[in-house]
């Protein structure tokens, strides 16, 4: 394979979410939101031609091929079902060495964290460099960067439901197999969520930043939000 990037940013977005549909596009903070604040956020760090919203082929999801070519971002349509499967037809049309994935769900991301994973990725030691194996920092903070051949070489290996909803699954459950670096907090925050995937957590997500005022600080500083019970 010929490779004609080194990175990708795969961001994943759909609007058919059961228990808070049309999030990407619910307003968060000074009317912009969450795929609005993730775009910005990730431009800090990459060229936006290195962005890629992957989206399905349901009609639902026609609105944000709508706001991609209103905002001049590349999109990808593929498998609504079969989250796997759209990657890998991501790759196929976007040539790259590694792919970061980050889901649409993280309003709050702090993208500070991606420069320690680009960090681990030099030196092409690992298959893929992720915080979530184990998960130490809050939800809605996750970064995976994969290695582009061994996601297409495995492929095939899925076989549950679960390999196919979730991307990286397969590699976590055979994980032996694999040159996993995890980077993990300094203290553990798993128990927190900064994800927004329900009602409560808009709500939540909307007096933190009532509080904070802004939507790009250190994860930390939500953090603290959260302990102090509002």
């Amino acid at each position: 394979m010929v490779y004609i990037n080194l990175m990708k940013v795969f961001i994943q977005a759909r609007m058919s979410s059961t228990r808070l549909p049309k999030k990407v596009f619910i307003n968060i903070i000074k009317k912009k939101h969450t795929l609005d604040l993730i775009i910005e956020k990730l431009l800090k760090i990459f060229k936006k031609k290195e962005l890629v919203v992957l989206t399905s082929q349901s009609k639902s999801d026609d609105p944000i091929k709508r706001y991609c070519n209103k905002k001049k971002v590349r999109y990808f349509r593929g498998s609504l079902s079969n989250v796997s499967k759209r990657f890998l037809n991501a790759l196929e049309k976007n040539k790259c060495k590694y792919f970061l994935r980050i889901s649409a769900d993280s309003p709050l991301i702090d993208v500070r964290l991606i420069k320690t994973f680009l960090k681990n990725v030099k030196g092409n030691k690992y298959d893929i460099v992720t915080n979530v194996c184990p998960r130490t920092f809050p939800r809605g903070q996750s970064f995976e960067i994969i290695k582009t051949q061994t996601y297409i070489n495995n492929f095939q290996k899925f076989k549950t439901k679960k390999d196919f909803e979730h991307v990286t699954s397969f590699f976590y459950n055979f994980r032996r197999n694999f040159r996993i670096k995890n980077i993990r907090s300094k203290k553990n925050y798993s128990k927190f969520s900064l994800a927004l995937d329900t009602k409560d957590d808009l709500s939540k997500i909307k007096r933190i930043l009532d509080i904070t005022k802004k939507a790009d600080l250190n994860f930390l500083k939500y953090v603290s939000v959260l302990k102090e019970g509002f």
